[in-house]
């Protein structure tokens, strides 16, 4: 249970120092800060990922068979490269558990600093922080979903070339992802869907089209990634699906009310595009995957809800200002211990291979 209160100790930690400070901002045209909480939070999240037990993680036990029968060598035949190198480098040394530390290495600092700098609101780190502990695309996909939270790190992190315009350098970003998760590659269409032209009802227009289609030629989906038919075919919701997808709908509520506010930030409006398309992902898979298999299918575009969260909570009105803030720790609080508990991850054990 430590390593859990450590965790949302270090996000009240970092909400609470924000309060006074003003972070640097990507899309304000500055340079990166590192300072020595950041750096601390950092070290400190990729120790209690790395070194998770073997039983934390949907997934985790999943790498250390394949460890053990170098079957990670069919993540070339994908394409898959970079998680097969992170993998052989593993194996190298002789242990799994490098493979989850050498990868929370790279997560965690890409995450944490997509959420201090690229939102506009001072608390972007500490908030999105705090969503990032209690929803199902946060910690709990980080120590499941290993080489997808690898490619999603690396999509977010690229998303300040969402918002600057530059396409060849969002496009290396995709490529980058795509040696962790191929379908990463399919992140390359956010590039025109966030541009400034583009309204939101052009992403409705999209977003039912896609699911349209997707739906109509899922089979032959399966097909051309084959590793993942085992999914579509096989997966079973494990109950609570229905409590994440109100949850997500209800944060897209939030955010849309939020949006009459930011409907001018270029930030925030690239973010909530993408977000919509990751509930029209969720709403429209439901019926045929099921939520829970529809939110690993929407996990990138659900995981901007980190960006977005820092706005929601900017009340001008002084006086019920700091109320909201209270509610909202309270709620993302409680989050946090459910969706860890809905991970199996209660207690949260620690290990060395």
């Amino acid at each position: 249970m430590a390593p859990l209160i450590i965790l949302i100790l270090l996000s009240w930690v970092s909400l609470f120092k924000e309060q006074g400070n003003m972070p640097t901002r990507i899309n304000a045209g500055r340079s990166l800060q590192f300072d020595a909480l950041f750096l601390l939070i950092c070290l400190i999240f990729i120790v209690i990922i790395g070194f998770r037990d073997v039983d934390i993680g949907d997934d985790t036990i999943r790498y250390y068979e394949k460890f053990e029968d170098r079957s990670f060598f069919s993540y070339i035949d994908y394409g898959e490269i970079g998680a097969f190198l992170l993998m052989e480098a593993a194996y190298l040394i002789g242990t799994p558990q490098l493979f989850f530390i050498i990868s929370a290495a790279i997560v965690i600092p890409l995450y944490l600093i997509t959420f201090r700098d690229y939102p506009t609101p001072r608390e972007s780190l500490g908030w999105g922080l705090m969503l990032f502990l209690g929803t199902t695309v946060g910690l709990t996909a980080i120590i499941s979903v290993q080489r997808q939270a690898l490619a999603a790190a690396v999509i977010l992190y690229g998303t300040k070339y969402l918002i600057t315009r530059r396409f060849w350098k969002y496009l290396i970003c995709i490529l980058l992802a795509s040696t962790f998760h191929i379908s990463a590659l399919l992140m390359v269409f956010l590039y025109p869907l966030t541009s400034p032209t583009i309204k939101y009802k052009h992403i409705f227009i999209v977003g039912v089209c896609g699911i349209g289609l997707l739906r109509a030629y899922i089979a032959y989906l399966t097909e051309f990634f084959p590793q993942y038919a085992f999914y579509v075919d096989f997966f079973i919701d494990d109950g609570h699906g229905m409590k994440q997808l109100i949850m997500y709908l209800g944060f897209f509520c939030l955010f849309f009310l939020t949006s009459l506010k930011y409907r001018h930030d270029k930030a925030f409006n690239v973010f909530f595009k993408v977000y919509l398309l990751g509930i029209f992902l969720l709403i429209g898979f439901y019926s045929l995957l099921g939520v829970s298999l529809s939110v690993r299918l929407a996990f990138f575009c659900l995981s901007y809800m980190f960006l977005l969260i820092p706005y929601s909570v900017e009340i001008d009105n002084l006086y019920i200002r700091l109320p909201v803030k209270v509610m909202m720790m309270i709620l993302l609080t409680g989050l946090y211990f459910y969706s860890m508990d809905l991970a199996a991850a209660i207690p949260f054990k620690l290990s060395v291979y």
